[in-house]
């Protein structure tokens, strides 16, 4: 889910545009972020909920999922978590603040919390950059 957060991209034009074109470029890109937050949420709450039906504890879940796992299902995970560090990464860049509030909803929406903080570092961005053309 977090790599079809790309699908703002689309949707984006270059800073140098009007202000009405950097607006509706904003409200897209809003949208489609809080929509791979929305549909990531939920698929992390159904992973939740078979993974609480099917396993017994956490250490049988990590036995399944890392330590007796077979390749592709390692490799899965190892990916998982790379991208998402990757995403905290890049978010931090931009402001720490917002990392660690991504860290701190992870448990709640998933990997979706970098959607729903990126959604607002756009919002940032376009209010820096608007106050920078103004002067």
């Amino acid at each position: 889910m977090l790599a079809l957060t790309s699908i703002a991209l689309w949707s984006d034009v270059t800073p140098d545009s009007s202000p009405m074109e950097n607006e509706i470029s904003l409200k897209y890109v809003k949208r489609s972020m809080h929509l791979c937050s929305f549909v990531g949420s939920l698929g992390w709450i159904f992973c939740l909920g078979i993974a609480y039906s099917h396993y017994s504890s956490i250490s049988s879940f990590c036995d399944d999922v890392w330590v007796n796992a077979n390749s592709s299902v390692a490799f899965m995970t190892i990916d998982t978590c790379f991208l998402y560090v990757g995403a905290v990464i890049m978010i931090a860049y931009e402001s720490i603040p917002k990392a660690l509030k991504s860290l701190a909803l992870l448990p709640i929406v998933g990997p979706a919390s970098a959607s729903v903080v990126l959604a607002e570092l756009e919002v940032y961005r376009y209010d820096s950059f608007a106050e920078k053309k103004e002067t």
